[in-house]
């Protein structure tokens, strides 16, 4: 009668039942973390699949409007130097 180590060769991994890992005790149900307060509510929390805010309202507004202010500014040089035949 030989056991499992003798019947593998040695070096090569025993081929045998594995056990699935386990993150509480048997029984418990899963349940997921508390939400972190630090971070933004997510869009996952209304009811209904409802935002609970406007997709407008998201966006970083004060970003954007620095950012087209750099755009028009820069164009508008541009234009008079070019109409000054500077460049």
């Amino acid at each position: 009668m030989t056991t499992e180590m003798e019947s593998s060769s040695p070096g090569t991994p025993s081929m045998g039942p594995t056990s699935t890992p386990t993150t509480g005790p048997p029984g418990e149900a899963h349940t997921s973390p508390p939400p972190d307060p630090t971070l933004p509510p997510s869009h996952d929390d209304a009811p209904d699949g409802q935002d609970s805010t406007d997709e407008w309202d998201d966006l970083p507004w004060v970003r954007i409007g620095i950012i087209a202010g750099v755009l028009a500014f820069t164009g508008v040089t541009l234009c008079i130097l070019r109409a000054r035949r500077v460049i």
